[in-house]
């Protein structure tokens, strides 16, 4: 593993728990705190303490003390959100058994009134009051991530660092107040109004999932047992308003924080979970440590609109993500925002598996929902030379004062690091895989201090003695674009071969571009309907195999494109489809790419294999009625048939030849229909006799 990289502040000593004391009054528009923060000696310096700095934003810093009597002065560099701190006479931190610093400050409560106004540091909403129809219900929240801490608190305020918190919070009696962890106690004042709430100690975090709530609110409660550890963690939904509809999100939380334990092999790391419904958040959900905020309309839902299962696996994805990242992002965090799109991946990639595993969202990885809607559209962006490479991309959105989460979050490489991450599973294999992450999960300095993503894969190639795991990862991060593989069945007398080629693919050509090979996943299924184990991982430029193969990227689990260039490929193809053993997927797969080629740089051997594969499902030896799972794939294929390129439904592929794709597929698919005697059509037989009325007008 490698190192964290040096603080930006310029500091002799490292914060190492910050305990916070606030007093908060919705009405009011600041708070007041008291903060201690115990520190060590830093790595620069020599022990002498005169001057450090941590970050401050739209805080009035009323005074600071070094272990209790030395006076500590104070000045501001607002232009970098910097609390400048100054001795008079420099001090030897190492001579000390203790550096404790002590501040008195006064800080902002922003008031949010539309969805527009930013959720930032600590801001209040207030909202009607259903018995009463008063606008003076009030909750207040916070949101740290990015770099928001610091207008909450003093701190170092980076990824980079992780301390353990414990806060107090002042307020009105009447206030349910919530944070990253269970409440220690809970003191009325003298005058009855208001109690102060004294948490526990927070495990070691990142401040920018440091958080707290507090407010009018409602709360639904349960318990999920824990087959791992065997406790009972408390859950409990928090929202102002129809707590009652929040039900289906504790179930979820009840069933899947126990399936995360057992899937990790590692603790909670908290004694609770919370899921906090707020009106307005900037950012859809924030997965503070033990305490996930999520806007309130996409929780809250009634019976009628959790009838669609579309919704319903809406909110289990979005639900088992943010419970995802109290391991991953959380427990293990990253050492920098560039890695954020790895840490959003990760967690969308492990729900899903999660999800498909109980069923939930049966055949996710072969959805059309993942793999047409998500994986192809994320290849199509990758194909035009001026896509950089993840970690070029990442390093560009670097962290600025003003940025917020979505100024790092890129859709295109959260979307290919799903790809990334499920291609690795497929080909390491799943339980390979899974008992790798348990390992790294035990590992206490995967938690102790932040880490990159490719510490990682170096420490799964470690312990699943493979190098190739880490090349794999880096390689499809690093380099830009995306591989096609290009496939070629030769036949002779004495042999029949296989011969298999990877470029970067793109939609035009490129002059003077640098081709570097990427580590390509094969997942060749072989004619026996077995997947090749012994060419798993395409390294170098090509290799020859002494076989015939049907496909490769087998289900469209590898992130790259095929181009089948031999008339060999797609006889195989074909025959597999007619004796009804190549996969669903692997049709709709095939057609995908073809599109591709079509569209952008088609050889002869496209459109005659293309010809060859929607005749061959036209024909009466092909019986759909039996075979109904390449319905989708000839709608994938008719798709073709309506690029601007082939509008004529014809073809000149040769001198000698003219494919007539009207004559030759659309007639004897449209009579062949006719003459099926199918009650109830799916959705994509139906599309296809959509498609096919279209095409017979062109």
């Amino acid at each position: 593993m490698t190192s964290v990289k040096p603080l930006h502040l310029v500091n002799s000593i490292l914060p190492l728990h910050y305990d916070l004391q606030l007093e908060l009054c919705p009405s009011k528009v600041n708070f007041k705190a008291t903060e201690i923060i115990d520190f060590k000696p830093g790595t620069q310096g020599e022990g002498l303490l005169q001057r450090f700095e941590l970050h401050s934003r739209d805080l009035v810093i009323l005074s600071a003390t070094l272990n209790d009597d030395i006076a500590v002065k104070v000045s501001y560099d607002k232009e970098n959100q910097l609390a400048l701190f100054n001795l008079d006479q420099p001090v030897d931190v190492l001579t000390m058994e203790r550096i404790q610093l002590t501040l008195k400050y006064i800080g902002k409560i922003k008031t949010i009134k539309t969805r527009e106004d930013e959720t930032s540091g600590v801001f209040k909403t207030n909202f009607m009051n259903q018995e009463t129809g008063l606008s003076d219900n009030f909750v207040v929240a916070t949101h740290c991530q990015p770099s928001y801490a610091r207008s909450i608190f003093p701190c170092v305020d980076e990824p980079s660092w992780k301390t353990t918190f414990q806060l107090s919070i002042k307020t009105l009696q009447k206030y349910e107040v919530v944070s990253n962890v269970g409440q220690l106690s809970s003191v009325a004042d003298d005058n009855q109004d208001y109690k102060t709430v004294r948490f526990g100690v927070t495990p070691l975090m990142s401040t920018s999932v440091f958080g707290f709530v507090l407010g009018d609110l409602e709360h639904s409660t349960s318990q999920a047992t824990m087959t791992h550890s065997s406790r009972r963690i408390p859950i409990s939904v928090y929202s102002p308003m129809n707590i009652g509809d929040s039900i289906f999100c504790l179930d979820i939380v009840q069933k899947y924080l126990p399936l995360l334990e057992e899937y990790f092999k590692a603790d909670y790391p908290l004694d609770k979970l919370d899921f906090v419904l707020l009106p307005f958040l900037t950012d859809m959900a924030m997965e503070n440590f033990g305490m996930i905020f999520v806007q309130m309309n996409h929780l809250l839902l009634p019976p009628s609109m959790l009838a669609d299962a579309k919704t319903r696996e809406q909110v289990q994805q979005l639900v088992v993500h943010e419970l995802v990242h109290q391991w991953m992002g959380n427990f293990i965090s990253f050492e920098s925002w560039e890695y954020l799109w790895f840490n959003e991946a990760f967690a969308t990639w492990c729900a899903c598996v999660l999800l498909e595993h109980t069923g939930d969202i049966p055949n996710y990885w072969t959805s059309s929902e993942y793999l047409q809607n998500q994986v192809e559209n994320t290849m199509r962006t990758d194909a035009k030379i001026e896509t950089l490479s993840i970690s070029a991309i990442s390093k560009k959105n670097t962290t600025s004062l003003t940025s917020q989460t979505h100024d790092f979050f890129d859709p295109h490489s959260y979307m290919k690091g799903i790809a990334i991450l499920r291609s690795m599973q497929v080909c390491i294999g799943d339980e390979l895989f899974r008992s790798a992450l348990q390992e790294i999960f035990q590992e206490a300095r995967f938690h102790a201090k932040p880490i990159k993503p490719i510490d990682i894969f170096v420490r799964m190639g470690v312990l699943l003695k493979s190098e190739n795991i880490a090349h794999f990862f880096t390689s499809l991060c690093q380099t830009p674009g995306l591989p096609v593989v290009s496939v070629e069945i030769v036949k002779s007398e004495s042999a029949i071969t296989t011969r298999l080629t990877q470029h970067r693919l793109l939609t035009a050509k490129q002059k003077n571009l640098e081709d570097v090979p990427y580590h390509v996943p094969l997942l060749i299924q072989l004619p026996d309907g077995k997947i090749d184990q012994k060419n798993v991982l395409l390294t170098d430029r090509s290799t020859t195999l002494n076989y015939p193969i049907v496909v490769c990227n087998h289900d469209a689990q590898g992130f790259y494109r095929v181009s089948y260039e031999s008339m060999e490929c797609y006889d195989q193809i074909n025959k597999e489809v007619a004796l009804g053993k190549l996969s669903a997927i692997d049709l709709v797969k095939v057609f995908s790419d073809l599109s591709f080629f079509v569209e952008h740089s088609a050889k002869n051997i496209h459109m005659v294999g293309l010809y060859s594969l929607l005749k061959n499902l036209a024909s009466n030896e092909m019986d759909l009625e039996k075979n109904k799972v390449y319905w989708a794939g000839l709608c994938e294929g008719l798709k073709i048939l309506d690029l601007p390129k082939l509008k004529s439904l014809k073809y000149n592929c040769a001198s000698s030849e003219i494919l007539d794709f009207k004559a030759g597929i659309l007639k004897p698919l449209a009579n062949k229909i006719n003459r099926m005697n199918s009650k109830n059509p799916d959705q994509y037989q139906l599309e296809v006799m959509s498609q096919l009325k279209t095409l017979k007008k062109n």
